[in-house]
């Protein structure tokens, strides 16, 4: 599994009358000891992918995958899988690059948004940051 992996993902910010698309199709992946650079004009969405990594803003479309996996499962309801009742997972590895800690974080039928990137994803990087300042570990290890 690579530390990170992105896969066409758009990013859009406004409304439907003022739409601007800040990143379109975009996937790349890095792996364990790769140096990564992200060069180009200024407005071309250099910040705006570091944002999504980061989990500051959200695709409307693809996904992003950063040392850990996201999930979302129908839940069995009086013997049925249920079209309505779900549980939405991240599990990942902390820091990514040399883990010290599994993270699993499962959300049981939360309400709105089911799906585990968005669910679960922002309350394992929160769980990640704070076993990452516990363990006296930089959130990003030098040269990176």
């Amino acid at each position: 599994m690579s530390l990170i992996e992105i896969e066409h993902v758009t990013v859009e910010f406004g409304d439907e009358e003022q739409r601007f698309v800040a990143l379109q199709d975009v996937s790349m992946e890095v792996e364990e000891s790769e140096f990564v650079c992200l060069i180009g004009p200024s407005g071309c969405g250099k910040t705006t992918l570091l944002n999504a990594i980061a989990g500051f803003v959200q695709p409307v479309e693809g996904s992003i995958r950063v040392a850990g996996k996201t999930g979302t499962a129908q839940v069995v309801v009086n013997g049925r899988y249920s079209r309505e009742v779900f549980t939405a997972w991240f599990a990942g590895f902390v820091p990514g690059d040399r883990p010290l800690y599994t993270v699993v974080v499962a959300v049981y039928h939360p309400k709105g948004e089911i799906h585990g990137a968005l669910v679960a994803a922002p309350i394992f990087r929160e769980v990640a940051a704070d076993l990452l300042a516990y363990a006296g570990i930089p959130p990003y290890p030098e040269g990176r």
